[in-house]
């Protein structure tokens, strides 16, 4: 049987970015990363990270 997805040295780095930029997303897009302390926008937070 042949396995489909096959994780290369490339398929981790690029997976290890994206996630990065996810969690990077996400802890701004939270309401403390603000000094108003309001929620910013997440296509703000998205271009931040």
């Amino acid at each position: 049987m042949q396995r489909l997805h096959v994780l290369t040295s490339a398929r981790i780095l690029m997976l290890g970015f994206l996630s990065l930029i996810v969690i990077g997303t996400v802890f701004l897009s939270l309401p403390m990363s603000t000094v108003s302390g309001q929620r910013p926008h997440l296509v703000d937070a998205l271009f931040t990270a």
